[in-house]
């Protein structure tokens, strides 16, 4: 089995008997280590940081995660987390040698009843040139704000020991967008960098509207990353954070 081969091919081989799951598994585990390593110094502690504050990372981080080799990197690692374990992070971070980045706006992104997230907490590493945001929800899950997502391909989320992946047609590099969620200017920019990526972009079809979803539910691919580990899916509030298109 090739390292760092998409995570659509592996899953493929495994169901023709080509790979074991455990392969499969022990392939992610090495690769989510790997990819922590440009970030923390420990990534075992960070990953057991991560499943004991219920915390999990998303964004670009977890899309080049399922992609494996890619030509492109992302800009900085989201850390999402409830706002009574955000201090655990950043002193986590802070402990790596992290200091908070005042050169990035930090406060509220959002306003008003329906904000998903209540501030962003940008740390930076001199010695690593890393930059970690620290998404602090407004809920006590810290999935709520990537339930916020513009376009379903950003639907995942790596927790210490598990992935999960609300679209399985993200795998095949394939989103759909949701109407509402950015403004129309930055539509072209941000889906032009993910274009860029080798993304393509569907219209959302009538028959996906008004379903209710949550992580975890039926239609997620939720795999362990680790030989062993918790299932975690966003603990026991996981399914109170519910979207529909």
């Amino acid at each position: 089995m090739a390292e760092d081969a998409p995570l659509g091919l592996l899953l493929t081989a495994a169901i023709n008997g080509e790979i074991r799951s455990l392969d499969i598994i022990d392939e992610l585990n090495r690769r989510f280590n790997a990819m922590l390593g440009a970030y923390v110094n420990h990534p075992s502690a960070f990953r057991d940081l991560l499943d004991s504050t219920e915390s999990v990372i998303s964004g670009s981080f977890v899309a080049r995660f399922l992609e494996g080799d890619t030509n492109w990197r992302e800009s900085n690692m989201d850390c999402c987390v409830d706002a009574v374990t955000a201090h655990r992070i950043r002193d986590h971070l802070v402990n790596e040698g992290y200091e908070e980045d005042t050169r990035v706006q930090n406060g509220p992104i959002y306003d008003g009843a329906d904000a998903t997230i209540q501030r962003v907490l940008p740390m930076f590493s001199r010695t690593k040139s890393r930059h970690i945001h620290i998404v602090v929800s407004t809920k006590k899950t810290s999935l709520y704000p990537i339930a916020d997502f513009w376009a379903t391909h950003l639907a995942n989320f790596l927790s210490g020991n598990a992935l999960c992946v609300a679209y399985p047609q993200t795998l095949k590099k394939v989103g759909l967008v949701v109407p509402g969620k950015v403004d129309e200017w930055r539509l072209p920019i941000i889906e032009g960098k993910y274009r860029h990526r080798g993304y393509k972009f569907l219209p959302l079809e009538d028959r996906m509207r008004g379903a209710t979803r949550h992580f975890g539910d039926p239609e997620c691919i939720v795999i362990p990353v680790q030989r062993g580990g918790r299932l975690f899916c966003g603990g026991q509030v996981a399914n109170t954070v519910i979207w529909k298109l």
